[in-house]
This record gives structure tokens, sequence and C-alpha cells, in this order.
């Protein structure tokens, strides 16, 4: 072996032994990601809370006068309804409404709320259909992160009962 390589090997060996005695052998800690106001409340478990009223409230700012006033006449027939089935049912027709609408996300709320009183196959399927519909569509992302959640738990009531 010639000199240079010697000189190369122990190089080579030193600097590793270097490496390995005094080099940082912790990985680095992550840093926590700042979330948005609304989402720091109500992260548990990957899920994400979203306040439906907030949804509501921009998607009445899309209503014609018309369409404010047919959903008011249902809204406060609702508010008069008597019994779980008239009030599921009323819930059902204000899902129709808002739907005609173009709010899919909206309506797919009130289906599942009525999916949740008469717990039928075909309203959660509505609702949760709604839901998986009106997801690409909506321009806020905290409203997918909302559609999404919801079409979940929809699907997850379906299961339940139509294995």
């Amino acid at each position: 072996m010639r000199i240079q390589q010697v000189i190369l090997l122990v190089s080579g060996v030193a600097l590793v032994a270097i490496l390995f005695l005094f080099g940082v052998t912790k990985a680095p800690k992550k840093e926590e990601v700042a979330m948005p106001g609304a989402m720091q409340e109500g992260v548990s478990a990957g899920m994400v809370s979203v306040d439906f009223n907030a949804i509501l409230d921009k998607a009445c700012l899309t209503l014609s006068d018309n369409q404010r006033d047919s959903i008011a006449m249902v809204e406060m027939s609702l508010e008069k309804s008597r019994g779980e089935k008239d009030k599921a049912q009323t819930l059902i027709h204000l899902g129709e409404d808002w739907t005609r609408t173009g709010n899919i996300i909206v309506a797919g709320k009130y289906f599942a709320e009525a999916a949740a009183i008469n717990n039928d196959i075909k309203t959660w399927e509505e609702a949760a259909n709604r839901f998986f519909m009106g997801f690409p569509n909506a321009a806020d992302s905290t409203v997918r992160i909302f559609a999404v959640q919801e079409a979940i738990k929809c699907y997850e009531q379906l299961r339940k009962l139509d294995t």
C-alpha cells in the first residue's frame, strides 16, 4: 500500500470515530403547527369541531328573498311541531328546501337530524349522500371538513343499521 492510501484510510477511520463519539444522536423535536382559531378548540382524535351555525349563516347570505321566506316559514313550523315524527318530517322538508337552493351540505345536516330522530336507513342515506355530494363543491375548507366528518358519521350509522 502506498503512503497516500494509508493516510486516507486512517483519516477516514478517525472521522467515523469522531462522528460516532461526538455526533448528535437524538432526533430533532418536531415543532407544533399552530392551527387557526376555529380549529384549535375541538381537536380530539383527528376530528375538528366546526360550528354548523356559522355555515348556516353563510348559506343564508346566498338565498333570495323568496327562498329565505320559504325556509323561515318551515323553520317556524319546526318550532311548532309536536312529537318526534312531526319534527322529523319537518326537518326532511327543510332539508329538501335547502337542497333546492343549492346548499346541499346544509340540507344534509337537516336530513341527519331527521335521521337521528326516526333512525331510518333511507334518511341516513339521504343525509350521507348530501354531505358526500356537497363536499367537492364547498369553497371553504372548514365547510369541507364539516361535510366529510358528517358524512362519515352518517355512513357509520348506516353501517350499524344495515350490514
